[in-house]
């Protein structure tokens, strides 16, 4: 009788190990499909874990948004009116806990119309940019970079030209060399992520040396130093710490994050950045991130590109003009895109990765081609 208590009380232990292990689940009330007259989806779904839910994400044509709660919990109700264009729209609902990401859930909705209008075609997005570019370092046993301030410019200039095909207005700050301090990190990051509405785009570049030490990943600051180390322990001075410059880009809107860093040159080799990039993704499924190699190979410049190759790459495929002119670049076209071209210039010796979460999203333009004016005249 004493075993078979003690078994039964394992399997009733181990089934509730089990329970504590599944991720978050979503159950959708609206239909898979659904046909509206006036523009407007009432979307309801409830959101199950047996952790309290940190964050729901909803899609609407690919567009995130993320869902506020006033005090979170393990069960969650969404009831929201999403303002629809005319044609088919795609919703597609994500939610994360602490430790596991839910399987999304995707709908379907159609209507003749745009939602809250009366024949007005639909406002355009506006992007806001913040681009970081640090070529020369204080620290003299830093290695400085050829072209990092330069990817920045260009990069811009690069965005410059999205105004008035992709997003109705862009906007971007550009922080080069002395001017890259933690302290003006921080305040253009602050001010990035209150730019705009949940409809907006927010874009972060960053170019520059990249390394681990102790507390985590660190994006290195032009004052740059490294004090005496505590153990195998790098100890930094002068330095944003990864979590504390991207985390801000959890706003209520599509959020974009590029990175061409070197991590720190000769140090490459010393950290696998990859795991902190889908870190960062995935702990806040409304972020698509682009990186410049994987996680253990150096960021490579070549003199005669005049950018590091990766920004040069993204660059010519922004501005290819014989790619479907007036076209879209889409999330899941521009990392591939950048590898091919990547490879193009400099063989396998870099290998650019892209970050998107959650798994099964649809994908949703991220960039506009140039137009066929442009094309034609240039």
């Amino acid at each position: 009788m004493v075993a078979a208590k003690i078994e039964r009380n394992e399997r009733v232990s181990a089934s509730a190990n089990i329970g504590d292990s599944l991720p978050p689940e979503i159950r959708l009330i609206t239909p898979s499909e659904s046909t509206v007259t006036d523009g407007v989806l009432r979307l309801q779904a409830v959101v199950t874990s047996p952790r309290p839910i940190e964050q729901v994400v909803l899609y609407l044509n690919g567009v995130p948004r993320i869902l506020k709660f006033p005090d979170g919990g393990n069960t969650l109700q969404v009831d929201e009116q999403l303002t629809l264009l005319p044609g088919k729209n795609t919703v597609f609902l994500a939610a994360r806990d602490g430790k596991s990401i839910a399987k999304g859930v995707e709908a379907e909705a159609t209507s003749p119309v745009a939602g809250g209008t009366t024949g007005v075609p639909p406002k355009k997005p506006n992007l806001y940019v913040l681009a970081v570019g640090i070529k020369k370092y204080a620290d003299p046993n830093l290695n400085n970079l050829n072209y990092a301030d330069k990817d920045a410019e260009d990069f811009v200039k690069a965005m410059d030209k999205q105004k008035g095909s992709m997003f109705g207005n862009v906007e971007s700050k550009l922080l080069l060399n002395e001017e890259v301090t933690p302290g003006n990190l921080r305040e253009a990051i602050d001010k990035l992520k209150r730019k705009g509405s949940d409809r907006d785009y927010h874009l972060l570049f960053l170019s520059g040396h990249g390394a681990q030490g102790a507390g985590g990943y660190y994006f290195l600051c032009h004052d740059h130093k490294e004090l005496e180390s505590r153990g195998d322990q790098r100890q930094f001075e002068n330095d944003m710490l990864w979590y504390e410059l991207v985390n801000p880009l959890t706003t209520a809107g599509m959020a974009i994050l590029i990175v061409d860093t070197c991590h720190a040159a000769a140090t490459s080799s010393d950290v696998n950045f990859d795991p902190v990039l889908m870190a960062t993704t995935s702990e806040t499924l409304s972020l698509t991130t682009y990186a410049a190699s994987r996680g253990r190979e150096k960021a490579q410049e070549l003199p005669g590109l005049r950018n590091g190759v990766f920004t040069k790459a993204l660059l010519e495929e922004l501005s290819d003009k014989s790619l479907e002119p007036d076209g879209f670049i889409f999330t899941d076209d521009l990392g591939p895109a950048i590898r091919r071209r990547v490879t193009a210039l400099i063989g396998n010796k870099q290998h650019p990765v892209a970050f998107i979460l959650p798994i099964g999203i649809p994908a949703y333009p991220l960039f506009a081609r140039p137009a066929k004016s442009e094309a034609n005249h240039e």
